[in-house]
């Protein structure tokens, strides 16, 4: 059997009436679902998490202040990602 053949066999589904009313009460079962509030120790986590990453975030900052920005700017160096004025890395 080839392709045609089958989708063919489409052309022969009718098409089904359905009951009179049945959109409304559709409706009307949608509408009668109230939503539903997250659980609180899903809350919590969110919350414990949030506060988790902004502290390890300002202890990392710190941490960088206190030891210079010297790896930094050796990366930044050996990338040549350093932002400086020079054209085509003129050498005085």
């Amino acid at each position: 059997m080839n392709i045609e053949e089958r989708l063919n066999k489409l052309s022969n589904i009718n098409k089904v009436d359905s009951p009179p009313f049945m959109f409304t009460r559709i409706q009307q079962k949608i509408n009668e679902v109230l939503p539903q509030e997250a659980p609180l120790y899903f809350k919590w986590s969110f919350v414990l998490t949030a506060v988790i990453i902004l502290a390890l975030n300002i202890v990392a900052i710190k941490n960088q202040k206190a030891n210079g920005n010297s790896s930094l700017e050796k990366v930044a160096t050996e990338m040549q990602l350093k932002n400086n004025n020079d054209f085509y890395n003129e050498q005085n």
